[in-house]
């Protein structure tokens, strides 16, 4: 009996960004192409901390343009907006940074509050105009959304950011927490960075104290990649290569090098030791433990398949569960650092997720406290 033929079939096993799908690969080229050819390749690595805070202050002119060309929701409702936003400023001894609030017109009868700290490692973009449209989406869908709009490394540096973010979200669940049902904090990338530090310290200070009920980080920038070199400080084993090696750029330009190191240096301020600094677990929470970790809510962490720092997301998570947190974690395949948000229909689908998250974990807490009850009864 003649052998079956043996059919080939196409292999679905591409590698580095052909793994992207055709329409991240068109925005991530299109992000590739932000700085202008030649842009800060006569810049001297050697210059002082102004010099570098310079250096990022002017890339994030280039890397914000972009996002100015959209309109934000005040631009897009022209005067008749479905929404009731406030705008508060800073409070002496109470709030630090200016921080948005977007609620429903009509009250609604269950309703959640959403706390976005925005991204752009800790140097770029201010979380308004254009980066509003999640807040106030939550707000068009009956929820609260709140932008907290810390003050960047460009102008303070670490920790300032940090503590802003701390200030907010004590603030605006104090403000807030009564009128609705529960609260999310989540952020991308730096975002995901001051959400997940803030959680630590205000945990290390008040153990028993619940601010919020869950946690949704994003492609989180707790690590700071390709800001150094090797004898500086060693790239630790459990993530070297990976994510790391698969999607760093063939042919790095002085350019390239010079925007890494300026994230690190802008965030760090000139008196700092680079080293001890690296390994600052509230500036750079790769290097919590277990043990900084057990207190936190249900958490919930989202990596980008086509991202360096897919890695270290997945290892965030993993301290997550050792910690005996209850945390999930997902892989959004085909795309590349943070951009879902720029498919519509995907940005709207990841807050729907946040919301379903809160949802269940408000009605599991429900359910323990009926349980408790009965219990305690018997």
């Amino acid at each position: 009996m003649a052998e079956a033929e043996q059919k080939q079939h196409k292999s679905y096993s591409p590698q580095g960004f052909a793994k992207l799908t055709p329409y991240m690969k068109a925005a991530h080229d299109a992000e590739t192409k932000v700085l202008p050819e030649g842009w800060g390749e006569d810049f001297d690595m050697n210059s002082d901390h102004d010099a570098w805070v310079k250096f990022v202050k002017d890339a994030a002119e280039h890397f914000e343009k972009p996002l100015k060309q959209y309109p934000g929701p005040d631009a897009a409702f022209q005067g008749s907006p479905p929404y009731k936003k406030t705008v508060i400023a800073p409070i002496d001894g109470v709030l630090s940074c200016e921080c948005t609030v977007f609620e429903p017109i009509e009250d609604a009868k269950k309703k959640f509050m959403f706390i976005y700290v925005h991204g752009g490692g800790m140097a770029f973009f201010d979380g308004k105009g254009a980066m509003e449209w999640g807040p106030c989406h939550y707000a068009m869908d009956g929820h609260i959304g709140a932008s907290v709009h810390f003050t960047n490394s460009t102008e303070e540096c670490y920790p300032r950011g940090l503590n802003d973010t701390i200030s907010a979200i004590k603030y605006l669940v104090a403000t807030y927490k009564d009128k609705v049902e529960g609260v999310c904090l989540h952020g991308e990338s730096g975002g995901a960075n001051l959400i997940i530090a803030a959680m630590m310290k205000m945990k290390q200070e008040e153990p028993d104290k619940d601010y919020i009920d869950c946690l949704y980080v994003e492609c989180p920038y707790i690590y700071p990649t390709e800001a150094f070199p090797e004898e500086t400080f060693a790239t630790p084993e459990d993530i070297k290569g990976g994510a790391l090696a698969e999607f760093a750029k063939e042919k790095p330009t002085h350019t390239d090098a010079c925007v890494a190191r300026s994230l690190l240096l802008a965030y760090k301020g000139p008196e700092r030791d680079e080293v001890e600094f690296i390994q600052d677990k509230f500036a750079w929470p790769y290097f919590a433990t277990e043990a900084d970790l057990k207190n936190f809510p249900v958490t919930y962490v989202q990596d980008n398949e086509c991202d360096l720092l897919k890695d270290i997301g997945l290892r965030f998570y993993r301290q997550l569960i050792g910690a005996g947190v209850k945390a999930y974690h997902a892989i959004e395949g085909g795309t590349f650092h943070a951009s879902e948000k720029q498919d519509m229909l995907y940005f709207r689908m990841i807050s729907k997720r946040r919301e379903t998250l809160l949802n269940e974990v408000m009605k599991h807490k429900a359910e323990q406290a009926k349980a408790a009850a009965v219990a305690k009864e018997e």
